[in-house]
């Protein structure tokens, strides 16, 4: 199996799997009880908090709260800051649907939702973003790494630009994909929230986290026992979060190790697809992480391919897992000017650490022979 999805789900990394099926034998006792189990885990569970606000560069007053997805995080956050009628927020519709779709719910409150304007390659506008931040401007949403394009945002730039204008705006991030792979801090206390999640890392399903800058007021999404200081009443998973903390502190040490690395397979796959397939096209070039890589193949639906590479053990994707099932015109693909006529040809192939020079030879050699294989058969058909 040649598996190069790693930006919809990556395989559980064996140290957090250890971790975790551990966890699920011994630590059984709920984290919220009194007793000498349920302090152990309430206290193993505060330390993975402190180490992942380490890892994000967080004040000693900053807050990251558990959730279960990072779906579940920007939900919360999105609904959890009470934004007013009148109010306005500035979204890219590139991003995920986590971000995206619970804007028509802020529309039906008569709240603004105003489009952050991209350019072909994927980033922001930034002169006419920059003149959307009016006084009604409440809150702004940025992803780190952009999970179709890979486009990545200075996130510490952006943030100290919005404030300028509009100093009381709320900046949240989505960092899902970028969170343990791309370098970025939040010493600086700029950025006001922000997601992560598990297993894009290698960790479990799950588990994620939702930071808040010091003095961050929301309301929470779910009531009940008052865990995570009242945002998030639900057990927690200790299981879950201590092998999401194993998982994270492995991909914050080889970090710039895994980044050279996948910097290295991405541009060899680069290469390779266009040394086979002369119509290939890279709409995204500048500012990209290298774990991802989606391109246009035109003249073969891209469902059509992949159901033929996985006939052959090789899974790739066309769009992120969570946009998968869209029908037609691709809102996300729009958003990023991709023209409509090509939103049936784009492939995307995501790397990781393990990822070798052999895997992205022998996909590239596999895809070729599928498009010549199925070019012929339309030609056949045709006749």
């Amino acid at each position: 199996m040649l598996y190069l999805d790693y930006a919809a789900s990556a395989p559980i990394r064996p140290g957090a799997l250890e971790v975790l099926t551990t966890s699920i034998k011994e630590d059984f006792a709920n984290p919220s009880s009194v007793h000498k189990l349920g302090k152990g885990l309430h206290k193993r569970i505060e330390d993975c908090r402190v180490t992942f606000l380490e890892f994000l560069g967080a004040g000693k007053n900053d807050r990251l709260i558990f959730t279960a997805s990072a779906t579940e995080a920007n939900n919360t956050l999105i609904e959890g800051i009470h934004l007013k009628t009148g109010d306005a927020v500035v979204v890219s519709f590139a991003d995920h649907p986590s971000v995206t779709a619970p804007m028509e719910r802020l529309r039906k409150r008569d709240i603004q939702v105003i489009e952050l304007p991209l350019k072909k390659d994927g980033t922001p506008e930034e002169e006419a973003f920059l003149k959307l931040l009016n006084p009604s401007v409440k809150l702004v949403i940025l992803t780190h790494v952009n999970n179709q394009s890979g486009v990545i945002l200075d996130i510490g730039r952006w943030g100290r630009e919005i404030k300028k204008i509009n100093p009381g705006v709320h900046i949240h991030v989505d960092a899902a994909q970028g969170f343990g792979k791309i370098p970025f801090s939040l010493k600086d206390g700029i950025i006001d929230s922000l997601c992560i999640s598990s297993h894009k890392i290698g960790g479990p399903k799950g588990a994620a986290g939702l930071y808040l800058h010091a003095g961050v007021k929301m309301l929470p999404l779910l009531y009940g026992g008052g865990q995570e200081d009242g945002l998030r009443s639900s057990t927690q998973a200790a299981p879950l979060i201590f092998s999401f903390c194993e998982a994270a502190r492995e991909a914050m040490e080889t970090m710039e190790s895994s980044l050279e690395h996948v910097f290295k397979i991405n541009q060899r796959a680069r290469q390779c697809l266009k040394e086979k397939l002369e119509v290939v096209d890279f709409p995204f070039t500048q500012h990209t992480s290298p774990y991802i890589l989606t391109f246009l193949l035109p003249g073969i639906s891209s469902d059509i391919i992949l159901r033929h590479l996985e006939q052959r053990d090789i899974f790739i994707s066309s769009t992120s897992a969570c946009s998968s099932r869209v029908k037609g015109a691709n809102p996300v693909f729009t958003a990023l000017h991709l023209p409509p006529k090509m939103h049936k040809f784009v492939l995307r192939v995501s790397f990781s650490h393990e990822t070798t020079e052999a895997d992205v030879l022998t996909f590239c050699d596999t895809l070729a022979i599928v498009y010549d294989e199925l070019r012929m058969y339309i030609k056949y058909k045709a006749r």
